[in-house]
């Protein structure tokens, strides 16, 4: 951008006076839309930047709760194999099911 603004400002010289002032008024638009296109990167940049700050956060926030459901589940296992198995139990899981016989679920 300063190579651009410089140039605009050399002077003109007498023979030349005609196509100087449309070449420099076309340096002056051209430099002015940079300046535009520049702000207007920026502000996406800065939009984006937040953007994925507030997804880092919530990964972080994710990753805490699951250490936490990890940690739930661990003492669970531990708690239920500390108690004493009586009788003739079966030690295998049996899935629970839902039977709904509601309008949402038929369909």
């Amino acid at each position: 951008m300063e190579k651009t603004a410089a140039a605009a400002e050399v002077p003109r010289e007498d023979g030349n006076a005609g196509e100087m002032t449309p070449l420099q008024q076309q340096i002056t638009r051209l430099h002015q839309e940079l300046g535009r296109q520049e702000s207007l990167w920026a502000d996406v940049h800065r939009k984006l930047q937040n953007h994925i700050d507030a997804l880092r956060k919530q990964n972080l926030e994710l990753r805490e709760e699951l250490r936490g459901l990890q940690r739930q589940q661990g003492k669970a296992r531990k708690k239920s194999a500390a108690r004493p198995h009586t009788g003739r139990e079966s030690h295998t899981l049996v899935p629970k099911v839902h039977l709904c016989f509601c309008v949402v679920c038929i369909m």
